[in-house]
């Protein structure tokens, strides 16, 4: 399932959405970024991601993309963008423990 799409990475990015030319690496970085969204809700012990994704997640995919896409450019700014990443996550998966969402 996608939590994010181009679009919310370089909103944060502070790309123009109609430049494209960036477009196949952050859908990569997207890829990945998915990829540590599930691996952080299977550490937290619970199944899946809802279906359609919390803002929260869908959100924190895109900090998490945004902050693969600056790594080789900008480490201090692609380390920003993976703790307000981790932050998010940690709020998602504090609201479903408290059962805040479902």
């Amino acid at each position: 399932m996608s939590y994010a799409v181009v679009d919310n990475v370089k909103t944060i990015l502070q790309i123009d959405e109609k430049a494209e030319f960036w477009d196949d690496e952050i859908e990569s970085n997207l890829t990945s970024a998915e990829s540590l969204v599930d691996a952080y809700v299977k550490k937290a012990g619970l199944p899946t991601v809802s279906n359609p994704p919390a803002q929260m997640v869908v959100d924190a995919c895109a900090f998490y993309a945004a902050s693969l896409f600056r790594k080789p450019r900008d480490e201090v700014s692609a380390k920003l963008f993976f703790e307000k990443a981790e932050e998010l996550m940690a709020k998602y998966v504090g609201s479903l423990n408290l059962g805040y969402l479902r």
